[in-house]
């Protein structure tokens, strides 16, 4: 991911965080604001399962990521397909979500206060249990394939 990865929402929420969070968080923040600035994305499955909240721009590759890390979002949406996942997020009870030129200080902080309770952490990892793996994934969209492809040797095309 490049120019408005989900980083942007982190390094852009930073300012709203109360001093002594900003300082706990500042070397995440670094960590993720150069890779923002280097235009390479951050090993999401290295880094998300070892937060307690994922604050983000609600898109569906970074949904994806965060619902396998079983981790509870906090999705400020701005644009595209963002408000869709963002909902869905927020529907399952898996976080919250609001248009990021909406969000202020006080919005931030009550979204981050709901989702760090019990509910929500404990359904981000019901679901990060259920879901499938990448390996799966593939393997199962290879079977699917073989078996069309099969399928259509049989009754339309040549052997």
């Amino acid at each position: 991911m490049t120019g408005d990865s989900p980083t942007l929402a982190v390094t852009a929420a930073a300012p709203m965080m109360t001093t002594s969070a900003a300082a706990r968080n500042s070397s995440w923040l670094r960590v993720l604001a150069a890779c923002r600035n280097s235009g390479r994305s951050a090993n999401f499955p290295m880094v998300f399962p070892k937060c307690r909240v994922l604050v983000h721009h609600g898109g569906s590759g970074t949904v994806a990521e965060g619902l396998k890390a079983g981790v509870p979002t906090v999705a400020l949406w701005s644009t595209a397909d963002q408000p869709v996942w963002s909902s869905r997020i927020k529907a399952l009870k898996l976080g919250t979500a609001r248009r990021f030129s909406k969000t202020t200080r006080e919005t931030l902080l009550a979204d981050l206060r709901t989702v760090l309770g019990e509910e929500y952490t404990r359904r981000a990892r019901i679901v990060a249990a259920q879901m499938t793996t990448t390996t799966d994934g593939v393997t199962n969209a290879a079977d699917l394939l073989e078996a069309a492809a099969a399928a259509d040797r049989g009754t339309n095309g040549p052997e």
